[in-house]
């Protein structure tokens, strides 16, 4: 019980450090706000087959994946702004799409002939 007692009284004692040491920030009209930060995202799920009307075996793999992201907001008034996020794109998609794009490119773009 004095064990949990002093892990209390450390986790109060920093909760209240922090709440402290944060200081106001207000912002002002006309004023412009830019934040990077790191997202990640952890789902806990799994996939088993699709359903028609796929390819018979299709399936989805959800992993985890930590990209940043990229704010900026401009301050039209004191309590009313306009905000756009930025993400890094994370998608792949399965089945060789990967290697269907870089055949379309190096047959379009690069001209190298096509692989058959």
């Amino acid at each position: 019980m004095e064990f949990r007692m002093q892990h209390v009284a450390k986790l109060a004692a920093l909760a209240a450090a922090l709440g402290f040491s944060m200081g106001a920030q207000a912002q002002a009209a006309g004023e412009y706000l830019f934040k990077v930060v790191v997202n990640k995202i952890n789902p806990i799920v799994q996939s088993g087959e699709f359903t028609a009307p796929t390819l018979p075996g299709s399936t989805a793999d959800v992993e985890s994946d930590t990209k940043p992201l990229f704010s900026g907001a401009y301050m039209f008034a004191d309590n009313l702004s306009a905000e756009l996020v930025l993400g890094v794109p994370g998608l792949r998609l399965g089945g060789g799409t990967d290697e269907i794009q870089k055949n379309i490119l190096a047959e379009r773009v690069l001209g190298l002939p096509r692989s058959d």
